[in-house]
């Protein structure tokens, strides 16, 4: 027949190693075996003190007997003594039920000495299993507020990835995006300035009428003075005669 103790631990040690997500908190089947393992032994300690308690009366009862038999042989004697043969045999008949009992009460004393050894034994390996289960059941629940607070740990840690991934992807999108806006805001700057003067593609005519306008007041000089020398006319500059 197995150890109790030994299924109960055998039965945490499957109950840890199935998950500890699936395993309620074992402190309170831990203490309530711890007691009843204590109520155990308090029972077997008892029921050895009783017998150790029947045992000692049991002796007493013993003496008491064997001095109570002496005493019926020595008043046979004295019955001889005085010639009175019948006193005798009463007093060697008494004697002879109370060897008796004396007999009886050795008999049981032997049986409640191997109940007691027997209890004894059984007391002492409680009192051992009983301190391995008291250690034991400390490692247990220190295991088990381990495991708990490693997978408290363990599913926040996996609702920050979750959290972390789901910013980062947000993250990327707005990069994006925010690159698609700048090379937009780029192209749409580029139109709006145009293109620069003098560059190869700006119109050829307009470059040509800002030359001319550029050069228009020395021709204007240039062809009143030559008017002057084929006419003869003094040679008045328009521009000055306007400013004056």
């Amino acid at each position: 027949m197995s150890n109790p103790i030994s299924r109960l631990f055998g039965y945490f040690g499957r109950l840890f190693q199935s998950g500890v997500e699936r395993v309620e908190d074992p402190s309170y089947a831990l203490e309530q075996a711890y007691r009843q393992q204590l109520q155990a032994l308090e029972e077997t300690r008892r029921g050895r003190l009783e017998i150790e308690t029947i045992a000692a009366r049991l002796e007493l009862d013993d003496r008491h007997l064997t001095a109570g038999a002496a005493a019926c042989e020595h008043q046979a004697r004295r019955a001889l003594s005085a010639e009175r043969s019948d006193l005798a045999r009463l007093s060697l008949a008494r004697r002879e039920e109370l060897l008796e009992q004396v007999a009886q009460t050795h008999a049981e004393r032997e049986r409640l000495e191997e109940d007691r050894t027997q209890l004894q034994r059984q007391e002492a390996d409680i009192a051992g299993a009983l301190q391995a289960f008291r250690s034991r059941k400390e490692v247990l629940k220190a295991q088990y507020g381990a495991a708990r607070a490693r997978l408290r740990v363990g599913e926040a840690l996996t609702g920050y990835s979750k959290t972390v991934t789901g910013v980062g992807t947000d993250v990327r999108r707005f990069e994006d995006r925010l690159l698609t806006m700048q090379a937009r805001a780029r192209a749409l700057e580029g139109v709006a300035v145009g293109p620069a003067i003098g560059s190869a593609i700006a119109p050829v005519y307009v470059e040509r009428e800002l030359i001319v306008a550029g050069v228009s007041p020395r021709v204007e000089e240039e062809l009143h003075r030559l008017q002057g020398e084929v006419t003869g006319a003094p040679n008045v500059p328009q521009l000055e005669a306007v400013h004056g």
